[in-house]
């Protein structure tokens, strides 16, 4: 990998994550991308675990975020915990159809 990023999505204090971290993260790094010239970024659904959000709203914030990315040839791939989830995202998140982004049923194992 040529970069690797970090973002913290919860908050200290309330030990949750909002919507607007995940909002901003996503910009962040969609902005990113496209300064450096990025052609593909992997991430989890950020916020999903310990921030306690619902990963749909993720999933969502993630598909309107980089679906500003048309034109730069931008892969965005999300790794989701499960495959059921992955199922059921892929079928009922309607900014996903028109999308650059590729869901990738991956479980992610905590050593």
């Amino acid at each position: 990998a040529a970069f690797v990023g970090y973002a913290a999505s919860v908050e200290l204090e309330t030990h949750r994550s909002t919507k607007e971290a995940i909002k901003s993260a996503a910009k962040e790094t969609l902005d990113y991308s496209i300064k450096q010239g990025i052609r593909q970024v992997n991430l989890p659904l950020l916020g999903t675990g310990a921030g306690r959000l619902p990963p749909y709203e993720v999933m969502e914030i993630f598909a309107n975020t980089f679906n500003r990315a048309e034109g730069n040839d931008i892969l965005f791939e999300v790794f989701t915990p499960s495959r059921e989830l992955f199922d059921s995202m892929a079928t009922s998140i309607p900014c996903l159809q028109k999308s650059q982004m590729r869901l990738n049923a991956k479980i992610i194992e905590y050593l």
